[in-house]
Order: structure tokens, then C-alpha cells, then sequence
């Protein structure tokens, strides 16, 4: 079964018993975690779920990595959205080491010298 839940303050998570599941997985996860990637994420103020998660579950993170992969709409925009991101960011883990990646997935893959297997596709697709 598909289940979107928007970025509100109004959604009341009782009703969704997986998705209560899948946060304490995440919490898991983030507290074991070394170095985060977080792509196309706004921290939206609005998300409490999202922030209390995140402050809960970082809140030991100290001064590991956090890549903020995202796509900034101008150039104009660029510093704005990332020092908004950033800011947001540093709330919740404020020693931690934040490198901000606005122009995308793409750039990112490529400064840190990955292999994006998405953007391979199979011959004759």
C-alpha cells in the first residue's frame, strides 16, 4: 500500500502503526551512522516529526559528516537556500562538519568521485 504523508503539523502518526516502525528504524540507523547524506531535504519548520527525529537521533552525532545534496532554482538562490539549509542543519547537530551541495546529485557524485549507477542505463533504453 502507497502512503504519502505530507510535510504538516496536523498528521497524526497513530494511524500509520509502519510508518512509527520505519521512524524507529531510522533513529537506529542515524545514531550508527558516521557520515550522512541528505538529498533534495528542506527541514521544512512545519515537519515537527522530521525535526524532532532528526534532533532526537543526532543529537550525539558530535562532529561527523553531513552532505546536504539539493538543487537550488538560480544561482541567486544558491547562497539562500544553502545557508537556510545549512542553519537548519546546524540547530539540531551543531558540531557537526556540513559541506552543502547545491547543484544536485550529479555534481555531487562527481566532486566526490562516485559512480552514479542511476544515470547508467542498459543499451537500446
Amino acid at each position: 500500500r502507497s502512503l504519502i504523508v505530507p510535510p504538516t503539523m496536523s498528521k497524526d502518526y497513530r494511524q500509520y502503526p509502519s510508518i512509527e516502525a520505519q521512524w524507529r528504524i531510522a533513529v537506529t540507523q542515524l545514531q550508527e551512522a558516521n557520515h550522512l547524506i541528505i538529498v533534495g531535504l528542506s527541514f521544512a519548520p512545519s515537519d515537527t516529526r522530521l525535526m524532532w527525529l532528526m534532533r532526537y537521533a543526532l543529537r550525539g552525532f558530535g562532529d561527523r559528516r553531513i552532505d546536504l545534496v539539493y538543487l537550488a532554482a538560480s544561482e541567486d538562490a544558491s547562497d539562500t537556500v544553502r545557508h537556510t539549509l545549512v542553519r537548519r542543519v546546524q540547530n539540531f547537530v551543531p558540531a557537526a562538519v556540513i559541506h552543502a551541495y547545491p547543484d544536485g546529485r550529479r555534481a555531487y557524485v562527481e566532486s566526490e568521485g562516485l559512480v552514479d549507477h542511476h544515470s547508467t542505463r542498459p543499451s537500446g533504453v
